[in-house]
């Protein structure tokens, strides 16, 4: 499972995260990367105090005319060189004022300070979720996955600011008050959660479990017995579980396709219908992949491999269901090269195709075709 490979990694940069502030604790770290290059009586303070107007007017400038450009692109009038030189005006014009009216009522960035570590904070944290989402995959984030990766964000998020911005952490330190205090919780609960779930991941990686499975069975073929509690442990039931509800998701779809082939009279020739089931066949294809993740979960591992599936005929069938499978992924984008060259009839074949490789799949695992419920088209 990748969510499996991904702990160690991940829970690396977290133990980096956590103990960066004693590093960064012991040198300002931009005094010192710019004083090797500048000279060593640079200060980073000492720059935005001399040039601290100039450089607010570059981000507002920045900042104008980035809303500009989304505000007023958009409308016809501003399309092309001459609206991209008006849209700019504006947004210097904006920039201008703002940054005079800074100067005259010392009013600066900095006054944002707390509300920029908190953006901060956030920032981190949804950068650090998406990115640990983006690799588990949407249908393998679970709520085990939302909890580690929202513990492993907390920790990030945080531990990034104070090692950054110390001052600032001090300052919310003494401000803080209760918000700190229930921050403070937070951080030590979910610092709590990755070091048990990391343990749970060991014990579970090094324990072994019953053996056994019926021969000519693919991973939704034991998920079958799987879904009776049936010779594998807690963790690989779930997955194989899933698996099987994949394969009958899939048979849904197919059987939406079919329906909508009926609708038609067994063949589609508008080609704004096949472009709406290239998205219908784009969805099985993202259902498809997560198939193949979760068979990876018995492929890795060849101790685990050889409890799920110990008889070599499993072998075959596990080759078998990868082999039909693929070829699934095949018709779709025979599917979509036929609807982007407009050959409807050669279209029509491809689903007709795709639904019996379906049929024989689902029959392989024990499922009728006929039992799925229809999606909506």
């Amino acid at each position: 499972m990748r969510f499996k490979k991904l702990i160690m990694p991940l829970l690396f940069v977290a133990i980096i995260t956590i103990f960066a502030p004693m590093i960064f604790a012991q040198l300002n770290v931009l005094d010192e990367l710019f004083s090797n290059v500048i000279g060593p009586n640079f200060s980073v303070m000492d720059l935005l105090q001399k040039y601290g107007a100039f450089i607010e007017f570059v981000l507002y400038a920045i900042l104008f005319i980035g809303i500009a450009e989304a505000s007023l692109g958009r409308v016809q009038t501003f399309q092309g060189r001459g609206g991209k030189a008006v849209i700019s005006v504006v947004g210097i014009m904006l920039a201008v004022s703002l940054a005079w009216f800074g100067e005259k009522n010392n009013f600066h960035i900095y006054n944002f300070g707390p509300l920029a570590g908190f953006l901060l904070v956030v920032i981190v944290f949804m950068a650090v979720y998406a990115l640990i989402k983006g690799m588990v995959g949407v249908d393998g984030f679970g709520w085990q996955q939302k909890a580690f990766a929202t513990a492993l964000a907390i920790v990030c998020s945080l531990s990034f600011v104070i090692a950054l911005f110390g001052d600032l952490w001090g300052w919310f330190q003494e401000k803080g008050g209760f918000l700190y205090a229930i921050i403070q919780l937070v951080y030590a609960i979910s610092v709590i959660f990755l070091i048990y779930y990391v343990i749970r991941w060991a014990i579970r990686m090094f324990s072994n479990g019953g053996a056994g499975a019926n021969a000519n069975e693919g991973v939704a073929g034991v998920g079958r017995r799987a879904a009776r509690g049936a010779e594998v442990g807690g963790h690989e039931r779930g997955e194989l579980q899933r698996a099987r509800q994949i394969i009958i998701n899939v048979g849904g779809l197919s059987n939406t396709l079919q329906r909508l082939l009926h609708t038609h009279g067994g063949a589609i020739h508008d080609v704004a219908e096949l472009t709406r089931i290239q998205g219908l066949l784009t969805d099985i294809n993202v259902q498809l992949n997560q198939l193949h993740a979760i068979e990876d979960i018995v492929k890795h591992d060849e101790a685990q491999f050889n409890r799920l599936f110990p008889d070599p005929a499993l072998v075959a069938g596990i080759a078998e269901e990868n082999n039909l499978v693929h070829g699934l992924q095949l018709i779709i984008e025979q599917f979509e090269r036929h609807v982007t060259g407009g050959d409807a009839r050669a279209a029509n074949a491809s689903l007709l195709h795709f639904h019996e490789v379906i049929t024989h799949l689902l029959e392989r695992n024990g499922i009728d075709i006929r039992n799925i419920r229809v999606h909506g088209a």
